[in-house]
């Protein structure tokens, strides 16, 4: 799954975080939060600190 950290950012969704994921899928099992590389990104999405997190259902 990717996702932003949690933030203000007008009419976009405000981003989700690492508890956020678990509440939201409590049957499921986070085997990797990594996150994504944002070299040279646009400071805007520098700034979201986005990641990937693999999940697994239990």
């Amino acid at each position: 799954m990717f996702a932003f950290a949690p933030g203000r950012r007008g009419p976009l969704p405000r981003g989700i975080s690492r508890d956020d994921v678990v509440a939201a899928y409590p049957d499921w099992s986070i085997l990797d939060d990594l996150p994504m590389e944002v070299t040279g990104a646009p400071g805007a999405i520098q700034k979201a600190e986005p990641r990937w997190y693999r999940l697994s259902h239990d």
